[in-house]
């Protein structure tokens, strides 16, 4: 009986071991997200108090940093059928005390690989925010994030 385990044992790992091909484990499946460079030289600027709120497709805004220190971001943009994502970036909590940055896409669907299956790109950004003092666009599209898209000055 317990020579019985062993071999059941042994065949179900062995069996595990030659059945999973190369293309069944997603490496690099998931949807990009928007790199964000933030500079600044004013002396009221404490970035170790960053925070960001992104306005959902209910017109309701939810916290994605809160009070982190940092010289970059990296923000979702939305999946809905909507063709824009709002967010609030200042160094108070709260979504009034931030700057509104709109960034505006178009999504293409994108077949990943077997494994991972699909995934969306966004192409033709469109970046506006008044109250910033600059904001320079480096990448007209987000297809990985290997490099910053948009560098923001305030």
């Amino acid at each position: 009986m317990r020579n019985l385990k062993i071999f059941w044992f042994v065949f179900i790992g062995l069996f595990l071991a030659v059945s999973c091909e190369e293309d069944d484990i997603c490496i690099d499946g998931k949807t990009p997200r928007l790199l964000i460079g933030l500079n600044s030289e004013a002396p009221w600027a404490n970035p170790d108090s960053l925070y960001v709120y992104r306005r959902n497709a209910v017109m309701e805004y939810q916290p994605m940093y809160a009070g982190i220190y940092t010289d970059s971001i990296a923000l979702g943009l939305l999946l809905d059928e909507v063709d824009e994502t709002v967010y609030s970036i200042g160094f108070q909590a709260g979504v009034e005390n931030g700057r509104e940055l709109r960034v505006g896409y178009t999504r293409e669907l994108v077949f990943s690989s077997k494994a991972c299956g699909f995934r969306y790109n966004y192409n033709d950004l469109t970046v506006d925010g008044p109250q910033w003092d600059s904001i320079i666009l480096q990448n007209n599209h987000v297809w990985n994030e290997d490099f910053l898209h948009l560098n923001l000055y305030f």
